[in-house]
Formats: C-alpha cells, structure tokens, sequence
C-alpha cells in the first residue's frame, strides 16, 4: 500500500470553508454561470444570422469564459474560513490572462480530443493538469510551467487524483440529475475541493499533512482500473458509433454532391441540346432560302433569322460537304 492524500478528508476541508461563504459563493458563482449562459446564448444569436463570424465568436465566448474562470479559480485559491470572496479576485491577477487563455486552451483542446477518442485519455489530461490553471495564478508562472508544475505536484496521486475526479464528477452528475440549479451549488464545492488538493501538495515540498494522509489499498486501485475499463470499453463504443455517424454523413454529402453534379450536368446538357437543334432549324431555313450554308453564323443575325445572343457560345465551321456545330460538350456535323 501506498501513502497518498484522503479524498474524503480533502472535500470535508473544503465544505467547512464552503460553509463560512455559503451566500457570497452562491451569488458570485450563480452571476457567472448566467454570464456564460447570456454569451452563449447571444453568440448563438450571432452565429445563426451570419455564419462568417464564427471564429470571432467562437473567440469572443471563449475570452469571456477566460475571464471568469481566472476570477473564480483565484478567489477559490485565497478562500479560507476568515478570508470572504471578493469582486477585486478578478481583475488582481488580470496581467496573467494572456498566459491563462493559453493554459485553457490547451487543456480544453487535449481534454476534448481525449474524450472523443475512447474518453479515458481525456480524464488523463485532465488528471495530469489538473492543478495548472492554480498554479499559474498562485505562483505567478507562465502555461509551460504551470503544465509542468501539475505534472510534478501529481506524481505519487495519479491513480487516487482520477478516483478523487470521479467522486466530484458523480456529486455534480447526482446533484444536477436531481435539479440542474443544484450545479450552482455544487461547482463551488469542486473547484474548492481542488483548490485544497493543490494547496495541500504544494506545501512543504510534498510533504503530506498527516491529519490528511490514507494508505491507498489495493481495492481502491482495482476500483480505478475497472472504472476506467468500463469508461474505456464505453468510449470505443462511443467512438465506434459517432465515427460511423461522421462516415455517414461525409458518404451522403459526397452522393448529395455527385447528384447536383449530376443533375447540373444534366440541365447544362439538355440546354445545350436544344439550343443545337434550335441553330440547326436557323441553318436549314437559312439554306432553303439562300441555297447554301452561311459562311459565319452572323449572317443568321443579318438574315432576322436568329438574335445575337442566340448564336453566342458556339463554334460553327463551315466545310466543302457540311458543317460541324458545337456548344459545350456537344457536337454535331452534317454532310450533304
């Protein structure tokens, strides 16, 4: 058995602070998830009524974001039961959100990718750099370090971080099955829990406080490992159904295309036909009145036989025992 932190232990440190600023956490966590809300809505709007914005938009929503989450990671991290929550949590460390937009980012865009491929690589990442965003806004460190620093603070907890991801995923996932205005009270409590996680492995070097240290049994780590092969088996399903999905849809837009194509082709042709057979009729009366073909086709036009727009876009060509007429793709030759 090994020596790691308790996770239960770790959430009641957290609760006990949580219940000093129960209101004011409440109030600040309840505005920003209706600002998320209000921007996504609004970038929705915008995104319907003209699609040529959607990287703006996409940036836009996301800066916002940005900006709230600096706010309420760093004020979780200042947080303790005689320290309240304040507005000025937000704009105190806004010289560090360049580095923290970037941080997100990547986090955001390896935790998608590995939730889209079989799920579990996505709760690595997010295992992995899990305390990156605190670490950045605590310890004044840019992206890279801060990714580095995660890494190094989780060395020795790997496994009892993912078991510790899948208690706070299951009390929100519970809690908002129950009343989704239930995520307002519950998102505080998580991003606290992990804020005490962080300060705990940071202090001393690592070095545990012993009022907070367990043995990690061997049961608890064959609860990890079958957790994250159900997980595993039900992101290949996952993966399996939506790549067959996304398979499906480029095969019916690559048929949707070859039919307009089909289709266009089709028209061109049929117009093309008629207008030949309309010119053959022009160069036939043309020779029961003149007793021979025109030269050029504008002596159809000088003839009032046909219009100039109507002789436009063919090439005609005039020779000893017929003449061979052609407009797009379609060709006919007369011999007499």
């Amino acid at each position: 058995m090994s020596t790691t932190f308790s996770k239960v232990k770790v959430i009641k440190r957290a609760f006990s602070i949580y219940k000093h600023h129960f209101f004011s956490l409440i109030v600040i966590y309840a505005l920003a998830v209706l600002i998320m809300w209000f921007v996504r809505q609004a970038m929705l709007e915008v995104l319907s009524l003209d699609p040529k914005y959607d990287v703006l938009v996409v940036a836009v929503n996301f800066l916002i974001q940005t900006f709230l989450m600096l706010g309420l990671v760093y004020m979780v991290i200042k947080l303790d039961e005689n320290r309240p929550p304040s507005w000025r949590d937000f704009t105190d460390k806004i010289n560090n959100f360049i580095q923290f937009a970037i941080l997100l980012f990547i986090i955001s865009v390896l935790f998608y990718m590995g939730l889209y491929f079989f799920i579990v690589p996505g709760f690595f990442f997010l295992a992995l750099f899990l305390f990156a965003p605190y670490a950045l806004l605590n310890e004044n460190l840019n992206f890279y370090s801060a990714l580095r620093r995660s890494i190094s603070l989780g060395k020795g907890h790997r496994l009892n971080i993912l078991l510790f991801l899948f208690m706070l995923f299951a009390l929100a996932g519970i809690l908002s099955a129950l009343n989704v205005l239930m995520l307002v009270f519950v998102l505080p409590l998580i991003n606290l829990s992990i804020a005490e996680l962080y300060l705990l492995l940071s202090s001393q070097n690592n070095a545990l406080d012993p009022e907070l240290q367990v043995n990690i049994s061997k049961l608890e780590k064959l609860l990890v490992y079958v957790l994250l092969a159900l997980i595993f088996a039900y992101g290949v399903y996952l993966f399996r159904a939506r790549t067959t999905v996304l398979l499906n849809r480029i095969n019916n837009q690559l048929q949707n295309t070859n039919m307009q194509q089909a289709d266009g082709n089709h028209n061109i042709d049929t117009e093309d036909k008629q207008a030949l057979e309309k010119l053959q009729m022009a160069l036939e009366l043309y020779r029961d009145t003149y007793k021979r073909y025109p030269d050029t086709l504008q002596l159809l036009v000088s003839s009032d036989i046909l219009k100039q727009d109507e002789i436009s876009n063919f090439n005609y060509t005039l020779t000893d025992s017929g003449y061979t007429l052609c407009k797009g793709g379609l060709c006919v030759t007369i011999q007499y």
